[in-house]
């Protein structure tokens, strides 16, 4: 990937980058199978070639404390084994998705990092325009029932994350992460799938000597905007999911230079809660499917570490 970067200003620089990707997948199955038995493969032998481009422009910037960027970036991505032939799903036209589009994504990214005496953080916002983006859709409806289909669709989606930290003295230390994303099915005109929602974690942090203690304090908002049956190979949208709120509690002790104790209890207050990001049960015989995985309950830990 050929990259160049030009220093107009002792402070300021232009970074250009490109790269061309050649894929070609085939399709060496014959028959294909089902409940039904086995019937011939309409693109057995097929053949599927792209010749897929990506690059980056970026502008960045540098004062005494604070280092700026502004992006604009376009990449392609090939369909995986997975979007094209596993899992047995079609494609809205055929009986496997062969005949998809790869993925073609234009990014814009601003974003600063920041470091002073007692304070530093970081700021970074993100808007993307995704064509033919590769959905997996459990509930198309294709011949009067619902199909497991892979589809191009058209999506945007935006988000931001911001950090900060907070020296207080030599001892204390205070940090916080909050994130947001939001996503459109333009196609469709609905939700984009598998979004995380808004999120604040906050990290509190006390040295003494040897010792160091930690407070986590994680919350999520609630995730409504959602599309039953919708998502990616990683996982799909199931339903929508109620907000939670942990805290977590921890500790090390130093006992020499080359060996840390560490111990802790997460969940503290054995909160039941699911991730939004989290993938359906699976059918195992003996055992109730469920549609989303629980957090662990409140869990203590100890870790012995001995760099040598």
């Amino acid at each position: 990937m050929p990259r160049l970067e030009y220093r107009y200003k002792p402070n300021q620089q232009w970074v250009v980058g490109l790269r061309a990707d050649d894929w070609t997948a085939t399709d060496k199955r014959q028959f294909l199978s089902s409940m039904m038995g086995s019937t011939q493969n309409p693109t057995a032998d097929k053949s599927k070639d792209d010749t897929l481009m990506s690059g980056f422009i970026r502008h960045q910037w540098q004062t005494e404390q604070t280092s700026f960027y502004a992006g604009l970036g376009h990449t392609e991505r090939f369909p995986d084994y997975w979007e094209l032939i596993g899992g047995g799903r079609a494609s809205e036209s055929g009986p496997n998705a062969f005949n998809v589009e790869p993925e073609k994504t234009t990014q814009l990214d601003l974003g600063s990092v920041f470091k002073g005496e007692a304070w530093q953080g970081s700021t970074s916002f993100f808007l993307n325009q995704v064509d033919d983006y590769l959905l997996i859709d459990n509930n198309y409806e294709k011949m009067g029932k619902a199909t497991s289909v892979v589809r191009n669709i058209d999506t945007r989606s935006y988000g931001f994350e911001l950090e900060l930290q907070k020296q207080f003295g030599a001892a204390w230390q205070v940090a916080s992460a909050l994130s947001y994303v939001r996503g459109e099915n333009r196609s469709d005109d609905v939700p984009l799938a598998q979004q995380p929602p808004l999120r604040l974690k906050t990290t509190i942090t006390y040295q003494l000597q040897q010792w160091e203690l930690g407070a986590l304090l994680d919350l999520a908002k609630g995730q409504h905007r959602v599309a039953i049956g919708q998502g990616n190979i990683a996982g799909q949208d199931v339903s929508e999911t109620a907000g939670f709120g942990t805290v977590a509690l921890n500790a090390s002790y130093q006992i020499q230079t080359d060996m840390v104790l560490s111990f802790g209890v997460d969940n503290l207050f054995d909160k039941l809660y699911a991730e939004h990001l989290s993938r359906a049960g699976s059918a195992v015989s003996g055992y109730t499917q469920i549609d989303r995985i629980n957090a662990a309950g409140r869990t203590l830990w100890a870790n012995w570490d001995w760099r040598f």
